[in-house]
């Protein structure tokens, strides 16, 4: 959420105290697949790049609707 002071400036909010900072892994990683010589993020858990990682399903969870609002949408 910004703030907006009188003199035109927009400034962020705080944010929460107890947020905990990203888990990181160690810097100076390369990816482990043979031949690849791609820099690992220090954010990156795996040991393998985007490009050579096993491929996982991905579930989206949203905001569920109300059965009136699907009927409408319907």
């Amino acid at each position: 959420m910004a703030i907006r002071h009188n003199t035109g400036t927009v400034r962020a909010a705080a944010t929460a105290i107890d947020a905990r900072p990203s888990r990181t892994w160690s810097a100076g990683r390369r990816c482990a697949h043979a031949g690849c010589d791609t820099a690992l993020s220090i954010y990156n858990k795996s040991s393998s790049c985007s490009v050579h990682e096993e491929a996982r399903v991905y579930i989206q969870r949203g905001k569920r609707r109300s059965k009136r609002s699907q009927d409408r949408a319907a």
